[in-house]
Parts: structure tokens; C-alpha cells; sequence
């Protein structure tokens, strides 16, 4: 009876341990959701009080976390990488009713001429017609087999594959920024 009482008490203080350690682990690994409101206010410009989060998740497995929120009754998401703060994903339109000279404003979205540093974030079909200029392929001569939303490295991104016949292209394209972050080309082995 003793040998059981001893063994339990030795699993229950094992399990306590790599509680702990686990908990102490995401304290000091991950930023803390107060710290994750304070990025996403920063971000938005907006006071604290005109902004209220619904969710704020921790994705351990791709160290982000996922975040919703409302402003003016609108359901907007973020997602920012867990351990340094950086924003990944926002489809949150900072500048809604003002224009500058390197904007346009539309009743959607707010498109930054800026090409190069452009941080709207890409639709699905954008980042195909970038994958097709890159590749030099015309539209009417893709076949898209895969098309979707993924995250990589706690990167949102689009990945695309398509042939034309001859090759096959696989492509990861960052959806915030629209930059190519992988391509690859093969040959297509017709018997």
C-alpha cells in the first residue's frame, strides 16, 4: 500500500513539474495577450475603447496567435507571430475615408501604390496573376490544381500549383505582401 501511495505521489509531482515548466515556458517564449492588444492598437490607431477583442488565441503549434476584434461593428482579423510581435495576416483598412497621394480608396479596401512595399493584403486571384507573370504563363494555358490558404513558418500564404502542358509550377506567395517566397518548375514526363 505504501509502494502505491509513494508511486502516485511521485506521477502527481512529475505532472506538477511539467506543468510548471510548461507554463513558465509560454510566459517567457511568447508574448502576452495584453502585450498582443497593445501591437494590434498601435497597429489600427484607434483608442482602446472604440476597439473590442472577441478572441485571442495562442496557436502554440505555429506560434501565432489569432486574433478577432471589432471596430465600428465590423469583424476584422489579425494575426501576429507569438514571439517577436510582427503582423502577418490584418485584413483591418486603416485609412478608410481619407485618400493621399500614394492611395486610392475604394468602398473596400485601401490599395497603397507603393508596389514594392504594399501592405494590403493579396486576394487568391492576385497572387495566381502573380504566379503567372513570374512563371510567363498565360492564363488561358494554367490548369490550377491547388489554390488555398495556408500557414508556413507563422506566415500566412497562398499556396498555388498549376501546369501548362508542360511544366509544373508550385508557388508560396505571402498573402500580406504579395512577395514570391518559393517557386519551383518541373517538367512534366509525358509517356
Amino acid at each position: 500500500m505504501k509502494k502505491i501511495v509513494i508511486i502516485i505521489s511521485i506521477i502527481i509531482g512529475f505532472l506538477l513539474v511539467i506543468g510548471v515548466g510548461f507554463f513558465i515556458y509560454i510566459k517567457t517564449a511568447f508574448l502576452d495577450k495584453q502585450e498582443i492588444q497593445d501591437i494590434i492598437l498601435k497597429d489600427t490607431d484607434k483608442p482602446s475603447d472604440e476597439i473590442y477583442f472577441e478572441k485571442i488565441d495562442l496557436e502554440i503549434k505555429d506560434k501565432v496567435y489569432e486574433v478577432e476584434l471589432y471596430y465600428n461593428n465590423i469583424d476584422y482579423e489579425y494575426k501576429i507571430d507569438a514571439k517577436n510581435g510582427r503582423i502577418i495576416y490584418t485584413d483591418f483598412v486603416k485609412n478608410e475615408n481619407t485618400t493621399t497621394d500614394d492611395q486610392v480608396t475604394t468602398n473596400d479596401e485601401t490599395i497603397t501604390n507603393n508596389q514594392n512595399n504594399s501592405t494590403r493584403t493579396k486576394t487568391i486571384e492576385e497572387a495566381k496573376a502573380l504566379a503567372l507573370e513570374h512563371a510567363n504563363v498565360k492564363q488561358e494555358n494554367a490548369t490550377f490544381s491547388k489554390t488555398q490558404n495556408d500557414v508556413e513558418d507563422g506566415m500566412n500564404v497562398y499556396e498555388i500549383e498549376f501546369t501548362d502542358g508542360n511544366y509544373k509550377y508550385d508557388y508560396e506567395i505571402a498573402t500580406n505582401t504579395g512577395e514570391i517566397l518559393k517557386n519551383t518548375r518541373e517538367k512534366i514526363n509525358k509517356q
